[in-house]
């Protein structure tokens, strides 16, 4: 399970799909972890370089004790692509709160 820390926090994350390819980003749904889209992957990663991650305390990601805001979680986003050293995502899927998400994830990046 690969871990990078971003905030003083562990973030796991999986990354399918050839390098080199466009990048596309995809958050959990509340209560479910980055296994949500483990159906979806084989089309997309043979096409795509899938970067799945678990939300703050989801999965193998642990919790913080400040409110989770959207533009915290843009931030988590933001760090994870840094650590990584992929400087640009395509796009960010979330299963729920995905425009929310996205918004965020513009204004501040």
């Amino acid at each position: 399970m690969p871990h990078v820390a971003i905030g003083g926090r562990a973030v796991h994350y999986r990354l399918d799909g050839p390098e080199g390819a466009p990048v596309v980003a995809f958050s959990n749904a509340l209560g479910s972890d980055l296994g949500l889209w483990e159906g979806v992957m084989p089309r997309l990663a043979a096409r795509y370089r899938c970067l799945r991650y678990d939300t703050r305390g989801h999965g193998g990601s642990q919790a913080c004790d400040a409110p989770v805001t959207i533009e915290a979680l843009a931030g988590d986003l933001a760090g994870l692509l840094d650590a990584l050293g992929i400087f640009r995502s395509g796009a960010w899927l979330r299963r729920r709160w995905r425009s929310a998400r996205r918004s965020g994830w513009r204004a501040s990046h």
